[in-house]
């Protein structure tokens, strides 16, 4: 029924310029969103496979352990220009970072 409502829902309104909206910040609603500068670290590394709880049951398939899936081969020389576009890492930048996330995390209650 909820699908149903939200196909029958009327289009939104166009924009007012008639592009589409940019937004200057990414919005997340996850526990661990840092309101920092990003960090490109691992941008180029591939995506881990999703886990899978090898021992969940549809109850329609046969019993038995799941096989998770392996994480996926990257070519070498896609990984490597992809280092060559990250900007260069430094001690300053990543002490810099850490820094930030410290002022903004830090407990009042712990003291100094």
């Amino acid at each position: 029924m909820a699908r149903k409502a939200i196909e029958n829902m009327p289009a939104l309104p166009p924009t007012p310029t008639g592009r589409p909206l940019v937004f200057e910040k990414t919005i997340a609603f996850q526990p661990f969103a840092v309101d920092d500068t990003p960090t490109y670290q691992d941008d180029c590394l591939p995506d881990r496979p999703a886990f899978h709880n090898p021992y969940a049951w549809d109850g329609k398939a046969p019993q038995g352990a799941a096989v998770q899936p392996s994480a996926e081969k990257v070519d070498t020389a896609t990984q490597e220009e992809c280092q060559k576009q990250l900007p260069e890492a430094s001690v300053e930048a990543a002490s810099a970072h850490d820094r930030r996330q410290l002022e903004q995390w830090r407990s009042g209650r712990l003291g100094p």
